[in-house]
């Protein structure tokens, strides 16, 4: 679902279709009883409500549970004897949580993040690297709330207790912690409000309203990826936050107000105004009108109380100068929106994950230099950019590519 935006109006579920710059809104299904949406890399799940539990309705465009093909939804479904409190999707997997306090686990588990071993998964009886079927991860009815990155996912507890599971090569779960976590207790907060997770890190609001982040997140410079354990910012209390929403390397806040506010990278216009590659400040997106936001990698969407859906970034701009002023870009005008999501992040092309041949010239390209960005931290090793262009020109005229 490669960058795709799904909103529910009414009874409606959506999907935007087409090119970049070139979004179209195509029915996906109807049904009065959708509780919940979540979108990832490779998932759209609508969650139904029923008298006696819940339905998942499942389009997943990852055969293997390795890598995305091209987008080829193909639909199932799953039902449940229990509601659904919460569900989140990864770039390969999806996390719920049911009224009960049971969180529930499917897709790929190559790093980890279904937060079980190999062995684990062989004793509940899937010998694959790939689950078609929830798992129990574990249960526990004090359990608040649930967030998944890309390959990571954060549990956070009444009491304060945060746990986690995934892939931390880049710290997104704590530094002392290994880079491929089981499900494990991190910290104990009781301050703690609430967490949310980014691509490669993740983010605690505490109820004196500071936020803190850890993990990998590009700040200063689109380039440059750094490792935050402070707070980047201060709110009164987490009650002036309505609403938090990560990209790969930028985050939007949507406040009580229906301001929303946003910094990080904005190399792409993914925080609107002028193209740059960090806004190491807030910028205010919109003032006192804004309903709901969401993000995927390099784009931002924000839904007004007018009805306009607004987009922001790499999806919706075309052809802008650098420090060009951008403008958001109007998706669609619908005053019955109730529900709206966006894939997270990119493809998640790594040399861990990628264990069959890309498919494409343009694949191999990608697969090299986020290798590279990602293994930055750990390597120390940076090549300039007229470097990595004269490496990929002359590997595309040696294969005749």
């Amino acid at each position: 679902m490669y960058n795709h935006t799904i909103i529910c109006s009414g009874d409606t579920i959506f999907y935007c279709k087409g090119g970049q710059y070139e979004n179209k809104f195509v029915p996906l299904m109807t049904n009065k009883n959708i509780k919940h949406i979540a979108v990832g890399n490779c998932f759209v799940v609508v969650v139904e409500d029923t008298n006696v539990g819940s339905i998942l309705h499942i389009w997943n465009n990852c055969g293997n549970g390795i890598k995305c093909q091209k987008l080829n939804l193909k639909k199932s479904t799953i039902e449940i004897k229990e509601k659904i409190k919460q569900i989140v999707c990864g770039d390969y997997h999806l996390v719920y949580l049911t009224n009960n306090g049971d969180v529930f686990v499917m897709g790929c588990n190559i790093s980890g993040q279904l937060g079980l071993s190999i062995e684990q998964q062989k004793h509940k009886g899937y010998n694959k690297e790939y689950t078609k079927e929830p798992i129990l991860l574990m249960t526990d009815r004090d359990i608040k709330m649930i967030s998944s990155g890309s390959c990571h996912t954060l549990i956070l507890k009444n009491n304060g207790e945060l746990w986690g599971f995934g892939q931390n090569e880049l710290k997104e779960l704590g530094e002392s912690l290994p880079i491929n976590v089981l499900n494990q207790q991190i910290m104990t907060d009781i301050n703690i409000d609430s967490v949310y997770c980014g691509a490669y890190y993740s983010l605690i609001l505490k109820k004196n309203g500071k936020l803190i982040l850890f993990g990998n997140f590009s700040f200063e410079d689109h380039e440059k990826q750094q490792i935050f354990d402070h707070p980047l910012l201060s709110f009164e209390s987490s009650s002036k936050v309505k609403q938090i929403v990560c990209g790969e390397y930028h985050i939007i806040i949507l406040k009580e107000s229906g301001e929303v506010i946003g910094f990080g990278c904005n190399y792409f216009g993914q925080l609107g105004g002028k193209l740059t590659r960090a806004m190491v400040y807030p910028l205010l997106l919109t003032s006192n009108d804004a309903k709901t936001i969401s993000c995927n990698a390099n784009t931002s969407i924000i839904y007004l109380n007018n009805g306009e859906l607004l987009g922001f970034g790499d999806d919706f701009q075309k052809d802008h100068k650098w420090e060009e002023i951008v403008k958001p870009k109007l998706l669609i005008k619908d005053d019955n929106i109730n529900f709206l999501d966006n894939a997270l992040v990119e493809r998640n092309w790594s040399c861990e994950n990628h264990k069959t041949s890309p498919e494409s010239f343009k694949e191999i390209v990608l697969l090299f230099v986020l290798h590279l960005k990602r293994n930055q931290l750990k390597t120390g090793l940076k090549i300039p950019k007229f470097v990595l262009f004269e490496i990929i020109k002359k590997a595309y005229t040696n294969f005749n590519l």
